[in-house]
């Protein structure tokens, strides 16, 4: 089902808690190391370096706890976790049927009947590449291929691969992504020339933040806000350059947040509110507040980037109303950007054209149903529209629905939105301010009513031939 396999773990509030109930689990493969109070360990210590692995890789809170609670099934275990952006709890019981658990599980840790585990964790980054081979290993698992301490030593192989993608190629996504970003933004050619710019700069200085301690990078989102908006006020600080092109200086609205745009934070208040609607009230609250935080730092970030370029003498100058140009229509920005942001969420190349469609069928889902029906539900139409992509390309390939929702997700997000209401806030424009917040708030709730909608329907399918193997 979509359930098992979308970007947001989207799960009806029943099938998101059913995993919570131990289950009796099915044969596993034998013991192979005779040992079994070892491999009993080794078992429970695999669920819970899948679980963290998950997590780090990007996995909603719903999507750890279910593929947790399912690989332990598989191995004999009856497994409990609750999941948050900031620790996974783990509860590992013996499985309640005798002979349907392998042997070595009743001698679970001694004479143990329950074991509870915290872990504390930092949210993670979207990794396509990682979530896909954790789906091959938890596939492995499940039909008691992988046992315990092999699939321990996968999952650490899997998280110290380096990325797939080198970094000039990382750079150039990220001036791709703002270059496509100005475009839906309703940017012109200064717009798009620029944004692609600042956006290569943000990229380096993302990949220089990668390389530093993790508990050291909490400066990095007003820090990169910051150079965005100052670059972007320094460019167009600079008409005579841009008369040279023949036309006027860019927008730096549109030039600062085209190159925020893999930073802003709308997909995770988009996946908060799954969560808040699905019941998962604790990881849902956390990632929302975390997501507010995150704006509220880029919007400091930029307005210290824009006073401490106008106290350098770079006065921003009105800009012209952009015009997009006729030869980069909208669904062309779409396809263009398809490619980069499959590379800035670690997927591999053959992944652009499902990337491609689905944020195809996110522009046209939208355009035609904010004709029709109005904005709110045109953004739920674009949102159903992804993720009827997404599950027709894991029901037909057989791999995680994430490869093609996420980057069509991305364009519908309201994290843009977001960061609006917050400078409108700082201009002191109040009503505006909160109009453009609740509208924020409205669009992400519309995003998980489409992908619920989908949701549903998925559920009532037959499992695709691969699952049920």
């Amino acid at each position: 089902m979509l359930s098992s396999l979308h970007p947001l773990g989207l799960a009806s509030p029943r099938r998101a808690r059913a995993s919570l109930h131990p289950v009796a689990a099915p044969a596993a493969a034998a013991d192979p190391t005779g040992d079994a109070p070892a491999a009993a360990r080794a078992d429970v210590e695999l669920v819970l370096q899948l679980a963290r692995a998950l997590h780090d890789s990007g996995a909603s809170s719903m999507e750890v706890e279910r593929r947790a609670a399912a690989s332990g099934r598989a191995l004999g275990l009856a497994v409990a976790t609750f999941a948050t952006p900031t620790a996974i709890f783990v509860d590992v019981a013996r499985a309640p049927v005798a002979d349907a658990r392998p042997a070595h599980v009743g001698s679970l840790l001694g004479a143990a009947d329950r074991t509870t585990h915290l872990m504390r964790v930092q949210p993670g980054a979207i990794d396509l590449g990682r979530l896909e081979a954790l789906a091959e290993l938890e596939a492995d698992v499940v039909a008691g291929r992988t046992l315990g301490t092999a699939g321990v030593a996968r999952i650490a192989a899997i998280l110290r691969r380096e990325p797939l993608w080198s970094a000039p190629v990382q750079v150039l996504a990220y001036a791709v992504t703002a270059l496509g970003a100005a475009r839906l933004l309703g940017g012109g050619v200064a717009e798009l020339l620029a944004a692609a710019l600042v956006g290569a700069l943000v990229g380096l200085a993302a990949l220089a933040q990668a390389r530093l301690p993790s508990a050291s990078t909490g400066w990095f989102d007003p820090a990169a806000s910051a150079l965005a908006a100052g670059s972007a006020a320094a460019l167009t600080a600079t008409p005579a350059a841009w008369g040279a092109l023949g036309g006027g200086p860019p927008s730096p609205q549109i030039v600062t947040i085209a190159a925020l745009i893999v930073l802003l934070p709308g997909l995770g208040l988009t996946r908060a509110m799954d969560e808040l609607a699905a019941r998962n009230l604790a990881s849902g609250t956390a990632r929302l507040l975390g997501a507010v935080t995150t704006v509220v730092a880029m919007g400091f970030g930029i307005a210290v980037g824009r006073a401490l370029a106008t106290a350098a003498g770079a006065e921003p100058i009105a800009a012209p109303s952009a015009i997009p140009p006729p030869w980069l229509p909208a669904e062309a920005a779409v396809v263009l950007s398809a490619p980069a942001l499959i590379v800035l969420f670690g997927g591999r190349a053959r992944d652009v054209v499902p990337a491609a469609i689905a944020g195809l069928a996110a522009t046209w889902g939208a355009a035609w149903g904010a004709a029709s029906l109005g904005p709110q539900l045109g953004v739920s139409l674009g949102a159903a529209a992804v993720a009827l992509v997404a599950l027709t390309f894991e029901r037909v390939t057989a791999r995680p629905a994430a490869i093609a929702a996420f980057p069509g997700l991305l364009l519908l997000v309201p994290g843009t939105m977001g960061l609006r209401s917050f400078e409108m806030l700082l201009a002191q424009d109040v009503t505006a301010g909160i109009a453009a917040a609740f509208h924020t708030v409205l669009t992400a709730m519309a995003i998980v009513a489409g992908l619920m909608l989908v949701d549903a329907v998925a559920a009532s399918l037959p499992a695709p031939a691969a699952a049920r193997r």
